[in-house]
């Protein structure tokens, strides 16, 4: 079973775009993520990972530590493993040198979505380790190039709590020395599942659905400045005491599967231009993102 898992992981490596179509992303370019060797990642997890402690395929691979690694929030703690969920290889701390970011979890709190990413130089044949950054989920993310060719990612994740989810767009630029600055990009935040009630239950009324849909990219490799832009769906319902009664057992029901509270929402498009360090919104774009909460996810990591 493991070596099953191991090949698929390496297959998604190396069919990105198409594992995006798949899974849904919310990313429409298509870029060379380049080819990753599993001889590689099994180096760069026993840089992190006691030999002992390793989980691994048949074949002698690594796909994650059976206990988490130094620099974790869970390191030393009992009943706490450390699981690879994503590899990405890309030119991030130099144009001509090969960085590995093995994205993992199971050893980082709720409040840091469960997990971060290692970064490792590839040199020599070998896995030198750079930084671990808690938080930093690089699972779902585009690369994208820098002018001096380097790479840098943009990614888009979820996080939720008590009936509210945030998904957002962020993007990290990584320096010479694996250091990654996190900007807080854009954000559509989400509470219908709270069917109009406060955390402590007392009914209010109001709830708004909201999702982001796609993010496209103009000028990946033109000489013109880079451009995104995201679409995100917008709706605005109050319901009534009756309706957030029957949205509460709906919630309780684990054979429910349908949506708990139909709001209508409309389209949105914000741009960005991005100055090969941050992005900000364009000009156009101003009106339409005031309508949006202002962006701070990834949650503590952001710069």
């Amino acid at each position: 079973m493991r070596s099953v898992l191991f090949l698929l992981l390496v297959s998604i490596l190396l069919n990105p775009v198409l594992t995006w179509c798949q899974n849904s992303s919310v990313f429409e370019v298509q870029a060379n993520q380049g080819a990753v060797r599993p001889s590689d990642i099994t180096k760069a997890i026993r840089k992190v990972c006691p030999e002992e402690a390793i989980n691994g395929t048949d074949e002698g691979g690594a796909i994650g530590c059976a206990e988490c690694p130094p620099g974790t929030a869970m390191q030393g703690e009992k009943g706490f493993d450390w699981e690879l969920k994503h590899v990405t290889l890309g030119h991030f701390i130099s144009p001509t040198s090969d960085t590995l970011l093995l994205s993992g979890s199971g050893c980082e709190p709720h409040s840091l979505s469960f997990g971060g990413t290692f970064v490792f130089a590839l040199e020599l044949g070998k896995a030198r380790l750079l930084d671990y950054r808690e938080g930093l989920i690089t699972e779902g993310c585009q690369k994208l190039p820098l002018r001096d060719d380097r790479d840098f990612l943009v990614c888009e994740d979820r996080w939720g709590a008590q009936g509210y989810e945030a998904s957002y767009v962020c993007g990290v630029v990584f320096d010479s020395t694996g250091k990654g600055t996190v900007q807080a990009i854009f954000e559509a935040d989400d509470n219908v599942r709270t069917c109009g009630a406060d955390v402590d239950g007392n009914f209010l009324g109001p709830v708004h659905h909201s999702s982001i849909k796609a993010v496209r990219f103009r000028n990946v490799d033109g000489p013109s400045p880079l451009e995104m832009s995201v679409t995100v769906a917008l709706g605005k319902r109050v319901l009534t005491r009756a309706e957030s009664n029957e949205c509460q057992k709906r919630i309780g029901n684990p054979g429910f599967r349908d949506t708990i509270v139909p709001v209508p929402t409309k389209d949105y498009q914000v741009q960005f231009l991005f100055d090969d360090k941050r992005f900000s919104v364009a000009p156009a774009s101003r009106a339409i993102e005031k309508l949006f909460p202002k962006p701070e996810y990834p949650l503590g990591i952001t710069d």
